[in-house]
Formats: C-alpha cells, structure tokens, sequence
C-alpha cells in the first residue's frame, strides 16, 4: 500500500519526503490477472520516535479478496452518510488506555482533531476530497470478542458484528448509502497490531481488509477493518482506515497485487502506500482521477495550443488538466500541481505531477490495476528514469539513515534527464500523445506553463541535425534503439517520438 509520485519543476531538485522530488515517467497499459493473486513483498516503514531515535520494521501490502463495489457519482452533498464502528478487543488483547471510546470518536468524526501532521479527521478527509458531497458521521461501540488476537480468519470479526446487534440497528436507512436494504459497511477497528506489520509482535495478527460478508439475518453487506496500532505501540493514525473505506467507495488498490514489486506510486496516493504518510496521520488528498470516478471533481481537457498562467494549488481546489488520446478516450495524462499543504503536506515532493492513466473499468472493478509489473494502468511520468522499486534499493542503501527536523527523509539530488539536459538546459517533456508542455515556472506554489496540441507540436528537424540521446517510452535513457517507439532528442534541442 505505498505510493510514489514525482513532479515536473525545476525548483523541485531538492530532495524531501520518502521519494525523489522528480517526475515519474511512466506508461501504462496492463494485462488481467486472477483476483486471487496477492502481492507479498515487503516495504520498511520508519517511525520516528519522540527521543530522536528511528525504529524501521516492515510491512506488507493485502488486498480485496473479491470484485469492487461500482463507483458512484450521485452523491447527496445535504446527506449525512452514517456508518457503524465497532471497537473490537480480544480475550486477551484489549486496547491501550488512551485509545479509549472518546479518542475514536474523535479521530473518526471531530473536525480539526489529528494528533499527527494531518488538517483532520476521517470525517474531515472524506469531506475534503468531495469538496463536500459526502459528509459522514461514525456511531462508535466497544465490543470484546472471545477470541485471542492470533487469529487469521474473519471468525472474530463476524462475532463481533453480531454482538453490535445489540446497540446497531443495521437496517437503519442512515447506514444504507445506497438504498438496497443493508448496510453498506460496518467499519471494525481492532486492538493491537496488524498482521501486515512483519515484526514478530505481530504474527499471526489479522490484516487490515475490506471484503463482503454474509451474516445470517443481518443485513450487513460489507465490513472494513484496519488495526489499532504500530509494532512501536503508536497509533496508526487515521491513514489505513481511509484506504480500506475508500474501497467500499469502489477505489482499488493501486499497488501490484502479484510478483516481487511492492509499490508502483507509494507515498503519493492513499490507494498505494499513502496510508503510511504521517506515520498514518496525513493520507495525501485524492487524485483527479479518483475524484472523477467518484463525480467529486472533473480535470479541464486540454486541446488548443495555450499558455497556463498561475495553475492554483491542487489541495483544496483541485484543479487539474487532462490530455486525451485522439485514439482512445480511456487513456489520458492528468496534471495536477502538488504542494506541501493539507492533505498534501506529507508528500515526498512537490511541483507539476503527471499521471498516465489506460482506464478498463473491469480492471478497476476486479482491483488489479496495476497486476502486470511490465505494463501499468495508472502509473506517474519518471523523469529521472527509475521506477519506485528500483530507486528504492538505492534508498535503503544510502539514504535511509538521514532525517530531516521535519521527520521526512532526506534524499540526494539528481538530474531530471531528458527534461533537462547534461548542461542542465530545459527542455521539452515529450510523449504526451502528440503535445507538449514546456516553459514550465512555479513561482509561490502556482504552476506556470505552455500547451502545444499535436499540430502546433510538429517541427522538422534540419538536415544537418543529429540525435544526442534515445529513450524508451518510459522516459529511462537507452542506447541506440532497435524497432518499435522510442523518444529521440536531436543536436538542435528538437525531440520526437519515433516509430521504427
């Protein structure tokens, strides 16, 4: 569940958060995969702690076990959507004394509270991503289940729903959003660690899940789980409890859900590894993509050849742009300007973030959008030529000792080839379908920059022009290309994308 997103900007080049502060260049286009599949590599997850001192243990990435809720846009913004929450304790696990009814209560659903870095509640997230469509409201119970907490199957959960029976009416139309007679999700937090943490303490512990669930005459459709604390004995913030309802809303998880890669944009998204950010108490804001699923926002099409003055920050208003392919309208780049503020103040960088996307409503719906590790549907432009995965062994090497005063990790410098050049000339960014985006400026957190469509794009290169560099369409530097595409940048500073 990590997510990494890099920006275009050149005043991004220093290096801040838990990835590089540079464009992910990147496209996406995926083969399905069987809903069974699951993604079981691992990630360390770094804490740090009051005294100064980092603890790092690793965690692991679960998934929805069966196909996604259908995304919805008829939200009713005069609606509160409420939901029932259980407080589950063990036999022999309860929960520590400070995370008391009360303290739920008000992550869950007191605005402005957030011991971490983050602007709010869960309740304020939600509201904040729907620019105030879908506005929720949490009925918080304790219930104690006989069973230990080494236990792998939902057996506790599904005693635990039952014996809230007794204080939930689940048939109440408030927690029925969708008007089929159940209730569209009990919300289950549970005491001590969760399984996905590998560390010895927590073994053997249940995972963070949402799946459907079938319990004889209640009429319950789904449940969502996430867990009480880290292995550090810290709450886990608000982070995962959002990203396993976001699933209820029909987002699926955006990290690879097979093979040896953990993540795709880490940090960056809250249906990849952005749960984590803040130590779990600063999930990023939605993406534009999300948001037009769920008809919270829409990205403004760009087509005619213009110049975009003073693009605002995407926190709060989010405003964005798209670029369609001509030749399927499924696939497009949206633009977005991510800032350190809000939601988005854990972010790993900032500046102008660009985000293939090849849309297949099955794959979204089966949640597996990014099940081939070759070929992604939703994916960020690297500019710098690495995918998350391979920059994160470079990151566990070398940087992950540094720390900030801040608490983000500190990273190195490097060049954002081939958006500048060796003498660090700017440059175009190229492949975007036939368009182009240069001048590129952020000047006091706003984006500046020109929109050349695919005719005014088209140049000729002289004769006497000769090529410097090749790239694959993934932007990574390569050496002189056999068939297929490939990005080609000439001596005069002209690049084009080549079909051979």
């Amino acid at each position: 569940m990590m997510i990494e997103r890099l920006f275009f900007s050149d005043l991004s080049k220093e290096i801040r958060g838990k990835e590089l502060m540079f464009v992910l260049w990147c496209s996406l286009f995926a083969f399905l995969f069987p809903l069974s599949a699951y993604a079981s590599s691992v990630r360390l997850k770094s804490y740090r702690m009051s005294d100064g001192t980092v603890h790092t243990f690793k965690t692991r990435s679960a998934g929805v076990r069966r196909v996604l809720p259908r995304t919805r846009k008829d939200w009713d913004s005069e609606r509160i959507y409420k939901a029932p929450v259980i407080l589950m304790s063990y036999a022999d696990r309860d929960f520590l004394p400070e995370h008391d009814l009360q303290f739920y209560k008000d992550m869950l659903g007191k605005k402005g509270f957030n011991p971490g870095c983050g602007p709010g509640c869960v309740a304020d997230y939600f509201r904040d991503q729907s620019l105030g469509k879908f506005n929720l409201e949490f009925d918080v119970v304790s219930v104690k289940t006989t069973y230990g907490c080494k236990i792998t199957t939902t057996s506790a959960i599904r005693e635990a729903i039952i014996k809230a029976a007794e204080y939930f009416d689940y048939s109440d139309s408030d927690y029925d959003w969708d008007g089929n007679g159940e209730a569209d999700v009990v919300i289950v937090i549970f005491a001590g660690y969760g399984g996905n943490q590998i560390d010895d303490l927590s073994v053997g512990c249940y995972w963070p899940e949402t799946d459907y669930i079938y319990i004889n005459d209640l009429p319950v459709e789904a449940y969502s789980c996430s867990n009480e604390i880290w292995v550090n004995d810290a709450s886990i913030g608000i982070g995962t409890l959002c990203h396993e309802l976001s699933h209820i809303l029909g987002l699926p998880d955006l990290y690879p859900k097979m093979g040896d890669d953990f993540s795709v944009v880490d940090e960056w998204d809250l249906m990849d590894g952005g749960c984590f950010s803040g130590d779990g108490w600063c999930p990023p804001n939605f993406s534009i993509q999300e948001r037009e699923l769920l008809g919270w926002a829409t990205a403004e099409t760009l087509e005619a050849s213009q110049y975009i003055a003073d693009m605002p920050v995407y926190d709060g208003s989010a405003k964005a742009y798209k670029i369609v392919n001509p030749s399927n309208p499924n696939e497009c780049y949206y633009i977005e300007n991510r800032q350190w503020e809000g939601w988005d103040y854990m972010l790993p960088g900032h500046g102008m973030l660009i985000t293939h996307v090849n849309y297949s409503s099955s794959a979204w719906r089966s949640n597996i959008v990014n099940g081939d590790t070759s070929n992604r549907r939703y994916d960020y432009l690297h500019a710098d030529g690495i995918t998350f995965n391979e920059y994160y062994e470079y990151y566990n090497d070398v940087v992950a000792s540094s720390y900030g005063e801040d608490g983000r990790n500190l990273r190195l410098r490097t060049t954002a080839y081939p958006y500048t050049n060796d003498e660090g000339v700017e440059s175009t960014i190229p492949s975007l379908f036939g368009t182009t985006i240069t001048d590129l400026t952020e000047n006091d957190r706003l984006l500046s920059f020109r929109f050349r469509d695919a005719a005014d794009g088209i140049s000729t290169v002289s004769s006497d022009a000769e090529p410097v560099a090749y790239f694959d369409i993934h932007g990574r530097r390569i050496s002189e290309p056999g068939k297929g595409v490939f990005i080609v940048k000439y001596s005069n500073g002209i690049t084009k994308k080549i079909i051979r």
